[in-house]
């Protein structure tokens, strides 16, 4: 799944919840949540090689702008909110297996093995690759729509 998602169910988490431990436990449960959710994403094998190349640049800059585009809005969505730190707390946790997984490929330390494992090949399904572009991605556009307008209502 793409990262913006990811970055706003987790600070929707933390705009409502306003539990720091809570925030952080759930956010990176719901990222585990979306992804098992058929989607389509772009492609990041690249990013798994520890070579930087023409390909690896281009895919860090994909996913730095998808990070960029999720962070900008819901900063823009909950700046002058009280619950913004949980929210913040919310966004950075939701992106926390992401992170592991891409220090996993870099680094290759055991510590990162199993959580990654996990991620891959436990909670993603196997056939994203088949999921239909009009419901792999339609379905994280609808995702954002509903994450941004819980946001906006409070």
């Amino acid at each position: 799944m793409l990262l913006t998602p990811h970055i706003l169910v987790g600070a929707l988490i933390g705009f409502k919840i306003q539990n720091p431990w809570l925030v952080f436990i759930l956010a990176i449960i719901s990222h585990f949540a979306l992804d098992a959710i058929p989607h389509r994403e772009y492609d990041i094998k690249a990013l798994k090689k520890k070579k930087i190349d023409k390909q690896f640049v281009i895919e860090f800059f994909q996913v730095l702008t998808d990070l960029i585009i999720g962070v900008s809005t819901t900063i823009f969505f909950v700046w002058h909110s009280p619950s913004r730190n949980y929210a913040i707390l919310g966004m950075i946790a939701a992106v926390i297996p992401d992170g592991i997984t891409f220090l996993y490929w870099q680094t290759k330390l055991s510590i990162f093995k199993k959580i990654t494992d996990f991620h891959r090949f436990t909670v993603h399904p196997k056939n994203n690759k088949n999921t239909p572009l009009v419901w792999g991605l339609g379905g994280q556009l609808i995702i954002i729509a509903l994450t941004i307008s819980a946001i906006i209502l409070g």
